[in-house]
């Protein structure tokens, strides 16, 4: 037997396959909603509400305190644009510093988890074997060749007039 204080109890009816189900609704509401909808249907608006909500993938969030409603698309574009911004800055602050990719993969690494993201403990970060590293250090480059004299440079034509 269903507790009478619940706002929605139910009973099975047997002969037609279905649920009976009585709601609480403030007379208020159910007044305003047969104002503006005089063909009202309490049963139909119930049943359409669930199909609804049974039906629905969520793509919409609710605030729980005032009520406002968002798209989680919109709030992941938002979380992804400020990981990005804060990407973009790390990278030129480490470039301007002349920094290793390494360095720079543990840099986004520290980035993500601040993000509290579980892949950034779980993913193990790239890495070179001793090989490797050795084989990809910045060679050197030669030295440059003696400067030519400033005679010989003087008699170089510098525009197609001269030259011709």
């Amino acid at each position: 037997m269903p507790d009478p204080t619940d706002a929605v109890t139910s009973e099975k009816e047997p002969a037609r396959g279905s649920t009976r189900v009585n709601v609480s609704v403030p007379a208020e509401l159910l007044e305003r909603a047969r104002e503006l909808h005089p063909d009202f249907n309490a049963s139909g608006l119930f049943q359409d509400a669930l199909r609804a909500l049974v039906s629905c993938e969520h793509t919409d969030l609710v605030c729980a305190r005032c009520g406002t409603s968002m798209r989680e698309a919109a709030i992941a574009d938002r979380a992804l644009t400020r990981f990005y911004v804060d990407v973009i800055s790390m990278v030129h602050d480490h470039a301007r510093a002349e920094g290793t990719v390494i360095g720079l993969s543990r840099r986004l690494r520290d980035l993500a988890r601040s993000y509290q993201l579980r892949i950034a403990t779980e993913l193990p970060l790239p890495g070179l074997t001793r090989a490797e590293r050795e084989a990809a250090k910045v060679k050197d480059f030669p030295a440059p060749k003696k400067p030519a004299p400033a005679a010989a440079l003087a008699a170089v034509p510098t525009s197609s007039v001269e030259a011709g």
